[in-house]
């Protein structure tokens, strides 16, 4: 079939369309050209890229294709964990992120690529008076789904928050299923996941930072130097990120966005951000200062007095000046 596109230099624009693409386009359809399992056996990378087609532009996937996927998706082990990733990561970019998930997952691609996940399935996590009201891997996944982050990465550290649970899982003494350091199990296998897809190292240090610490405690009695603390521990640049993940561990477990509580500390992490003096680099007086005041030589004994004034200056940063220092400085060693 011809069709007439416009005039260009005097001369008619024609589209060849014999499989017609373009209808299939109008009617948002995702179709193989040809035999599906002869398209998918050339290459089985489009086993998942026609899941991230869908999943960018909302399409739905032919019937005969879609069971060619299911048919062929153990086909996806002779795929590249590069290329793999690539199309991973633009799914979870994508406006539809928890459809490809479960499109990955109905297909039984999933199981060939974050077979974690699946582990969750059927693990309750319900509790009397807890928020929970699903199992880990339903909960992982609409997490991914409400994570408000635009960030394909911090939306993967999402969708494994919680990896880490049937791991850990255990009983308490009234026979309620209780998970003890579900995080740090799930930074590991976070980190064994990435490791698997070839993520680059600096995206895998940031999938493993959200998920080892994304347990931490909100509460209005915490000082400022105890807010600067988590900071640190998360870091400057991760630290917004994981006030996504909050957001999504919530709307992910049926709750609201936020709470007062939360509000408050989010909005105390903004004012402590300003100051931006969370390092001993930071402070008024550096390891030449200490030498010259204590006539000292360079060692591990400057290290450790910078390390004495920095916690001080934490507790109270209007103690960060040049000579409330140094006369502290005298005090610590005389």
């Amino acid at each position: 079939m011809k069709l007439t596109m416009k005039q260009w230099n005097n001369e008619t624009m024609e589209l060849i369309d014999p499989y017609k693409g373009q209808k299939d386009i109008e009617n948002k359809i995702i179709r193989a050209v040809g035999n599906p399992g002869e398209r998918f056996k050339e290459d089985a990378l489009r086993l998942i890229r026609a899941i991230r087609i869908a999943a960018q532009f909302s399409f739905a996937i032919e019937d005969k294709t879609w069971q060619e996927i299911i048919n062929d998706s153990s086909l996806i082990k002779e795929v590249s964990s590069e290329r793999i990733q690539a199309e991973l990561l633009k799914i979870l970019e994508s406006d539809y992120p928890y459809d490809g998930i479960m499109f990955l997952k109905s297909s039984g691609l999933l199981k060939f690529i974050i077979p974690e996940l699946l582990e969750g399935i059927d693990v309750s996590q319900v509790r009397p008076g807890r928020h929970h009201t699903t199992d880990v891997f339903t909960h992982n996944l609409l997490s991914l789904k409400y994570c408000p982050s635009k960030d394909p990465i911090v939306k993967f550290a999402a969708l494994l928050h919680d990896v880490g649970k049937p791991k850990v899982m255990s009983k308490d003494e009234d026979n309620l299923v209780i998970f003890h350091n579900h995080e740090v199990a799930g930074a590991k296998i976070a980190g064994e996941i990435c490791d698997r897809l070839k993520f680059p190292k600096i995206d895998k240090e940031r999938v493993v930072n959200l998920i080892r610490w994304h347990m931490f405690g909100v509460n209005e009695d915490q000082t400022d130097a105890a807010i600067r603390r988590f900071i640190r521990k998360i870091g400057v640049e991760s630290v917004l990120d994981m006030m996504d993940i909050r957001i999504a561990d919530r709307l992910g477990s049926g709750r609201p966005a936020d709470s007062w509580r939360s509000n408050l500390f989010k909005k105390r992490v903004e004012e402590q951000l300003k100051p931006a003096k969370f390092s001993i680099n930071d402070l008024a007086v550096d390891g030449n200062d200490i030498m010259r005041e204590l006539n000292i030589k360079p060692g591990p004994k400057v290290g450790e007095i910078l390390k004495k004034l920095f916690k001080e200056v934490d507790e109270d940063l209007s103690r960060n000046s040049k000579d409330y220092l140094l006369k502290r400085l005298k005090e610590l060693t005389s």
